[in-house]
């Protein structure tokens, strides 16, 4: 996933500095570089199926339909700064694909029932 940071006209394409921690159906939690955004922020998160594409990317395209991936946008409403190099954000969802979203909480919460799956067979 990379972004386009619209208040401060900054993309952030480095998919690799990006980290996905937590959503649900109204917010997102991510690990982001510390000078990419700030609270009150509106992005435009740009969600791959696979980062083949994302690898290839040298430079976030002026017509950003040519990306062929999902995108959400949202506001940061929680900026927190953990390393000199990143902060974790929550973007707080103001529109999206709701099929499309739905599908992506759907396959979320299927890794971590694994997850909790895994460390409960771990502790017995």
């Amino acid at each position: 996933m990379i972004f386009s940071n619209s208040t401060s006209q900054q993309d952030c394409i480095d998919y690799k500095e990006i980290n996905f921690v937590l959503a649900d159906e109204k917010d997102f939690t991510l690990i982001v570089p510390t000078k990419s955004c700030a609270e009150g922020h509106h992005l435009n998160l740009y969600i791959f199926d696979n980062d083949k594409h994302l690898r290839k990317l040298k430079k976030m395209p002026s017509d950003k339909s040519t990306l062929q991936c999902h995108v959400i946008n949202g506001n940061i409403s929680h900026y927190e700064k953990i390393t000199d190099d990143h902060a974790e954000i929550t973007l707080t969802i103001t529109d999206k694909v709701n099929d499309f979203w739905d599908s992506y909480i759907e396959q979320i919460e299927q890794r971590q029932e694994n997850v909790s799956t895994i460390f409960d067979r771990y502790r017995k």
